[in-house]
């Protein structure tokens, strides 16, 4: 039986960019900075589509008597690929920040040219842990606080806010500026089996204003003018990277998606107007660490984050039983419950253990919407890319019998509408343990 397996694009812009699932009703149009896993795979549908030999069976594949020689049958119809999101970086695959991260208010996050912290740029924090132990430690209604630490009382009292104001500050050399929200992107460089976190420079865009035109007549609409903004990513070290996942990747399958893959393609809006155009191509981007790697790295940084409190009051432990993981959102995701929105996944959709423990959540929720064909898709709400959940494995669930767990859940997804490329999920993300708060307050110590 063929497993599921992930292929890794760079798609490189040869003009400005229109990027956006959805159109603006005023005069003035945004861009996206990412290109959307619905547009992806609508250019490979269309590129294969194009060679199409029995153009009047395309409503209806399956009663197509030439399906069995046709690419887009074997790769869209046998299956359903996932297109991810592509986001802008400069040699490797590349993540939203998560909604943990802050950067230091007067001299943020990196160099815009060597994605590196330096005097005036003092790099990038991760409140996660930080923010779990101070708020387990300090408020006795915690959920789950009893099984995690069970020696605390309800009436401890070490919950002044000096204990988290010197996480909220930076401790870069000499600056003791706020921290702030962070959002943009960061990528990895692994060399040697070392992880390095590095920034991604904004993408340049630029403005400019046109005549609207009448639709009947053809000509110029008098007193209707808009402005669009676009990337300007061509030429530049910028280019956008994804992957895509084929469940079932047989050999069809895979002829049909690199056929469809790599060259020439347009994306995006205003095409007739010599936006979108950009080359595809197969990259392969360095390797996360084994996922067993990261967890006792994660495992790690949960005792640092406990540690202070611990030398403060035995009856706080830094090691805990059992194992803590996180899921990171790479792209929206779209949790849906009893026809409902959810903000939280259930874990049985997951396919994880229900003995898990949900410990907190960072996530937001935004419309999310498209284009198919023409014809508006039905807006749902998804969860942020960059949204975290923080879980805790009791000692009765098995790390050898989880870990194959979380491996498929991060090469398949989470949530509906993964095909268009929602759902993408990284456990335990370097970035937590990594820009931990508690561990880089210890070093510029």
């Amino acid at each position: 039986m063929n497993q599921p397996r992930a292929f890794h694009v760079r798609i490189s812009p040869q003009s400005p960019l229109l990027l956006g699932n959805q159109t603006s009703i005023s005069n003035f149009q945004e861009s996206e900075d990412y290109i959307p896993g619905s547009t992806l795979a609508g250019a490979v549908g269309a590129r294969l589509l194009a060679g199409c030999t029995a153009p009047e069976h395309q409503p209806d594949h399956a009663s197509c008597p030439e399906r069995h020689a046709c690419p887009f049958w074997h790769l869209f119809d046998l299956g359903q690929p996932q297109f991810g999101f592509a986001y802008p970086g400069a040699s490797s695959y590349t993540f939203p920040y998560p909604l943990t991260a802050r950067s230091c208010k007067r001299h943020p996050a990196y160099d815009p040219q060597s994605g590196l912290p330096d005097q005036r740029h003092h790099g990038a924090r991760d409140s996660l842990l930080a923010s779990f132990a101070y708020e387990l430690v300090s408020d006795p209604a915690f959920p789950h606080r009893a099984a995690l630490q069970p020696d605390l009382g309800a009436d401890w009292s070490l919950w002044s806010s000096q204990w988290w104001q010197s996480f909220d500050q930076c401790h870069a050399p000499g600056c003791q500026e706020s921290l702030d929200k962070l959002t943009g992107y960061y990528q990895y460089a692994i060399d040697q089996g070392n992880v390095q976190v590095f920034g991604v420079a904004e993408v340049d865009s630029s403005r400019a204003t046109h005549v609207g035109i009448n639709r009947a007549r053809g000509v110029a609409e008098e007193s209707l003018l808009f402005t669009q903004d676009s990337l300007d990513a061509q030429g530049s070290h910028h280019s956008f990277h994804a992957r895509v996942v084929l469940a079932a990747a047989g050999a069809d399958q895979e002829a049909a998606l690199r056929q469809g893959v790599v060259g020439a393609h347009q994306i995006g809006r205003g095409r007739s107007r010599g936006y979108g155009d950009v080359e595809i191509g197969w990259v392969s981007p360095s390797p996360l660490p084994p996922l067993s790697r990261r967890i006792e790295r994660f495992a790690e940084a949960v005792a640092d984050a406990f540690y202070p409190y611990a030398q403060e009051d035995k009856r706080i432990q830094a090691s805990m039983p059992g194992h803590f993981f996180s899921l990171t959102l790479r792209s929206p995701a779209i949790f849906v419950q009893d026809g409902q929105p959810q903000r939280l996944p259930d874990l049985r959709d997951l396919q994880l253990p229900e003995e898990l423990l949900l410990m907190r959540a960072w996530a937001r929720m935004q419309p999310v919407g498209g284009w198919d064909q023409g014809l508006p898709r039905r807006t749902s709400l998804a969860v942020n890319a960059g949204s975290v959940y923080l879980y805790y494995a009791p000692p009765t669930i098995s790390l050898d019998a989880l870990l194959p767990q979380l491996e498929t859940l991060e090469l398949t997804g989470v949530g509906a509408e993964r095909e268009q490329g929602y759902g993408e999920v990284t456990v335990c993300t370097p970035f937590h343990y990594l820009s931990s708060l508690t561990r880089l307050q210890a070093f510029f110590a």
